[in-house]
């Protein structure tokens, strides 16, 4: 329910010069990793190995719980938004845009070698990040000779600090926006490089 939405809730709520740092939320999907290999670790220690899996899906619906509840499509929809906070965010978002359905330009995008280009590197990213976290638990454990805690602990590591990364970038990128350093475009491009 929360990356579908992610987005939509970024431009409803977030103000633009504050959107890099916001962004980084999104690995908070990094730290679930991170907290969740270690917890697994220390359920295997402690339980049948069907802990681990009731134990991380009764935390999904928890999660799924508090987000039904408390997460609002927009800010002039959540019931304990103060006045000074609204006004915030509706000062810093502008008005709306206006909602004419715009005809999608599927060929330019077709033929864009930049398209092709993010394709190529999200498909490294997700390689890479979804091999690490299937087979870096089994090296821990089975090639290093490692208990299933520390395994769990050193598993998570990596997810730890990559949110790391992204929220110093995030405050970074900000600071770059507000302050007039680098424009939008190329503060994007930046970002690029990592």
């Amino acid at each position: 329910m929360a990356w579908p939405s992610m987005h939509h809730l970024t431009a409803q709520w977030i103000p633009p010069n504050e959107r890099s740092k916001f962004v980084s939320a999104y690995l908070g999907s990094s730290v679930g990793v991170a907290i969740t290999y270690p917890l697994c670790g220390f359920i295997l220690n402690h339980l049948p190995w069907e802990a681990v899996f009731y134990v991380t899906g009764a935390l999904g619906t928890l999660w799924f719980i508090i987000w039904w509840l408390l997460v609002y499509d927009s800010p002039s929809q959540h019931p304990r938004i103060s006045e000074k906070e609204l006004k915030y965010i509706q000062d810093s978002l502008g008005p709306a845009l206006a909602k004419t359905k715009m005809a999608i330009p599927w060929k330019p995008i077709a033929l864009s070698v930049p398209v092709y280009m993010v394709i190529i590197a999200q498909w490294g990213g997700g390689w890479g990040l979804f091999t690490l976290m299937t087979q870096a638990p089994t090296y821990f454990s089975v090639i290093l000779g490692w208990n299933i805690k520390m395994a769990g602990i050193w598993s998570g590591i990596p997810h730890l600090c990559r949110w790391l990364f992204a929220l110093g970038f995030g405050i970074f990128a900000d600071y770059l926006l507000r302050n007039k350093k680098l424009s939008r475009t190329n503060v994007t491009y930046f970002r690029g490089c990592w």
